[in-house]
């Protein structure tokens, strides 16, 4: 077992659900407990909670990334993983608080901004995720994504002609992005 499952292990503010991941087959039963740091918890925390959710373990991804930003609640790169995980749970309520969060913490990031606009569309507040892609589009006018995004929630309010100028200034920044001319033709077709 390496010394950052055992890290894990050892530390019951990881609780069940973190520590059997690393722990492999022995269930959690520590043989060599280390004494980790605070920054070294929240490190394997979140290596933890990614690595989960690269693997499609979402539930268990967000149960370790809530422990990390328990312990760094005043982190953006905490709470935009955890806002992520919740976001996979398709839980939109809660990604949107930590995206919140996220934004109040550091308002002039631009991709705090654009996930906080995503949260909003996802839980059909359009108007609010109009928003935030705007003022993610202020601070970051090159990212197709925010336009991309920005189209579609324009779209879904029918305001067609400014969806399809968003889609337009997408495709200017990434021509080869097929989504985004797919998201196009659908505005098309219902204009």
């Amino acid at each position: 077992m390496s010394d950052v499952a055992n890290a894990i292990s050892s530390d019951n503010r990881f609780g069940s659900d973190c520590a059997g991941h690393v722990a492999g087959n022995n269930g959690g039963v520590v043989r060599r407990p280390l004494q980790a740091s605070a920054l070294d918890t929240l490190s394997a925390l979140l290596v933890l909670g990614t690595t989960l959710h690269q693997n499609g373990k979402f539930e268990e991804s967000a149960s370790c990334l809530r422990r990390a930003a328990e312990l760094q609640p005043k982190s953006v790169g905490a709470l935009s993983r955890l806002g992520s995980a919740y976001m996979a749970c398709r839980d939109y309520a809660r990604a949107t608080e930590c995206f919140t969060r996220c934004v109040e913490l550091d308002p002039g990031c631009a991709q705090a901004h654009y996930w906080l606009g995503n949260a909003c569309r996802e839980n059909r507040e359009h108007e609010q995720a109009i928003l935030h892609y705007q003022q993610a589009l202020k601070l970051d006018p090159g990212n197709y994504l925010p336009w991309k995004n920005l189209g579609s929630s324009l779209r879904e309010l029918n305001q067609l002609e400014q969806a399809l100028a968003a889609y337009d200034r997408a495709l200017a920044l990434h021509p080869k992005s097929e989504l985004t001319r797919c998201c196009r033709a659908v505005a098309l077709l219902v204009a």
